[in-house]
């Protein structure tokens, strides 16, 4: 072809598709979603066409709705998927939002399932935990929206609250539940065990939470469900005083596997730890764990909060009787600022303000014997354990292993960006959010994919497995180019991978692009 044959030239991305559609199309996500939420009538694209496209979507470019089909014009949508960028408009989206709505649980328990099925994955041990995604605006009509308990530090926005159950084999995303944002982790617990028995109708499972989680009501439920548990204990006052009577040499070493190499440092003694709940008790195994890495930031992080309450006191003690210091209510209320902005301490001091001939004065001390009982807590925390026959290091280990969920509710607020959501309806958040875990799993999949191929980092360390935001970051750009030529046809073609790109794709034993890309 002679240049002076060509009128214009365009192109379109395919880039991160060549990952995600041959993972769509092996777990047949669209397929899934069209049995549960069929279309009355027939016209342009499916609903589960139009979930794909937006779980491509955030995967590669995350965007709100009303934009997902300026997306679609920049990448090669419709040459890899035949999805034209008109038949995803923000109506067409939200109305596919609206279908799969009252469908949730069914559609993710399928996906789940299929998953597991194709790329054998079988889940013994699972762990759950909690976050909230916090939204910016009013959302002054929602009812899933509300202030809570942030873990994003952002307690003046609304949020809705997610439950992750997590394979801890390989990280996969089972399963979620989305909560209103006030609710409490106890209870969002309780609800997403549940769900769990009904979804996955385990013989046996051992369920790994923290200490937000797994509280009496909790416990017992996982016994009445014949699921073992493994979960960190509420330090409460009777807790912390039965911990800190251990003597040393009661706690022997132990060699904990950790997340990258063996870890020392740890140290175990056992004692009993009983749950009780609505008239019934439970009593279990309990393991009082000794981290020296852990006990040395406990101490540190003491010190330095102490420190501190201790320079703004004596601030105070110098302003006494100046100004506005003549006041003993204004003074109070300075100290209890002061306390309330390191709580998790402000028991070890004790202050007093006094009024004598119309001066102010003020003193302050250190609780010594609380500070000594405190010390004794320094790095330790307790498990309780209703796995039989496991040693306190395999039972220590396979709670450490709780990274895996935290990592995956990171993936989520970072590299698939759940926000921003111009979303004003209460269904249609849910069922975004859904998308967004949709995504996760994949994301999640094609890392899982990668590693088993032995795939590694391009850069960095060398020896640590390939992430799926580095893959997607390898294929940012794969041009689909198009020439229109002087008597108005047009001729397209796919612009060569670099040799990253086809080793992985062969790797990963995917299909190249040109046997499904229209040409």
């Amino acid at each position: 072809m002679k240049p002076v044959d060509v009128l214009s030239t365009s192109a379109k991305n395919l880039g991160g598709i060549a990952l995600i559609k041959p993972v769509l199309d092996s777990i047949g996500l669209n397929e899934i979603v069209d049995r549960y939420a069929p279309m009355e009538r027939k016209r342009g694209i499916s609903h589960g066409d139009a979930i794909e496209v937006m779980v491509m979507n955030r995967l590669t470019s995350p965007t709100p709705l009303f934009r997902v089909e300026d997306w679609a014009s920049e990448y090669a949508l419709e040459e890899a998927c035949g999805i034209s960028p008109g038949e995803v408009n923000d109506d067409r989206l939200a109305r596919a939002l609206d279908a799969v709505f009252l469908k949730i649980e069914e559609i993710e328990a399928d996906v789940s399932i299929r998953i597991m099925s194709e790329y054998d994955i079988k889940p013994e041990l699972v762990h759950f935990d909690f976050t909230s995604i916090y939204f910016e605006g009013a959302y002054d009509e929602s009812d899933v929206l509300r202030l809570g308990y942030s873990r994003d530090q952002k307690p003046d926005k609304k949020q809705v609250n997610l439950g992750i159950d997590v394979d801890a084999g390989e990280g996969m995303p089972l399963f979620h539940t989305s909560y209103d944002g006030n609710v409490p982790d106890p209870r969002m617990a309780t609800e997403n065990l549940r769900k769990v028995k009904e979804r996955l109708k385990p013989d046996r499972l051992i369920m790994v939470g923290d200490r937000s989680a797994v509280d009496g009501e909790v416990a017992l439920m996982l016994v009445d469900y014949g699921l073992d548990f493994i979960g960190a204990v509420k330090m409460t006052q009777r807790m912390k005083d039965l911990t800190a009577s251990i003597p040393d040499e009661k706690f022997t070493p132990l060699n904990v596997e950790g997340v990258r190499e063996r870890m020392s440092g740890y140290r175990a003694a056992e004692m009993s730890v009983e749950f009780s709940h609505d008239g019934r008790k439970l009593e279990t195994r309990g393991i009082v764990v000794l981290s020296e890495r852990k006990s040395e930031l406990d101490r540190k992080r003491r010190d330095e909060a102490v420190a501190w309450i201790e320079s703004k006191l004596r601030e105070i003690m110098s302003k006494l009787n100046g100004r506005k210091w003549k006041e003993p209510d204004f003074i109070r209320k300075k100290i209890n600022s002061i306390l309330k902005k390191k709580q998790s301490y402000a028991h070890l001091f004790r202050t007093e303000v006094g009024e004598d001939h119309g001066r102010v004065s003020f003193t302050y001390g250190i609780n010594g014997e609380l500070m000594n009982r405190e010390s004794r807590l320094d790095g330790k925390y307790v498990l309780a354990t209703t796995v039989k026959g496991w040693s306190a290091e395999k039972v220590v280990e396979a709670y450490r292993s709780r990274y895996l969920a935290e990592s995956r509710i990171r993936n989520l607020k970072n590299d698939i960006a759940v926000r921003p959501i111009f979303l004003h309806d209460d269904r249609r958040i849910r069922a975004l959010v859904f998308i967004s875990i949709l995504a996760l799993m994949l994301y999640t999949l094609i890392e899982i994919i990668a590693r088993r191929r032995g795939l590694r980092s391009v850069w960095g360390n060398k020896m640590t497995p390939i992430t799926t935001n580095q893959l997607l970051l390898i294929f940012t750009r794969i041009n689909v180019i198009e020439h229109m030529l002087k008597d108005r046809s047009r001729v397209r073609f796919l612009q060569t991978l670099n040799p990253i790109q086809l080793e992985i794709l062969k790797r990963l034993k995917f299909p190249m692009p040109e046997t499904y890309v229209t040409l």
